[in-house]
């Protein structure tokens, strides 16, 4: 179905950037300069999430997000998939 296959690149494409977002984030947190980061037009959220949690937070929302993505590769449903993600991030 066409339409399912641009929503789910829709999804993907949400999901690339998001764990782009948490990757500047934690280039952030390990004292990557913020002129280095690849999400410039986001760098407020970046620099306040960064400040406001650890590295090893960044890494579980960034496995959250590929966990998503994998899980939408396996045919799980994709609300179920991206509600599991977004609890994860939550968690943090």
């Amino acid at each position: 179905n066409i339409r399912q296959h641009f929503a789910r690149g829709d999804v993907d494409l949400a999901l690339t950037d998001l764990a782009a977002f948490y990757r500047d984030v934690l280039s952030l947190q390990f004292g990557a300069p913020a002129d280095r980061i690849a999400n410039a037009e986001a760098l407020d959220g970046i620099e306040q999430i960064a400040a406001s949690s650890r590295p090893e937070q960044s890494l579980r929302r960034i496995d959250a997000v590929l966990a998503c993505r994998d899980a939408l590769d396996r045919n799980v449903a994709p609300l179920l998939a991206v509600e599991a993600m977004a609890l994860a991030l939550r968690a943090g």
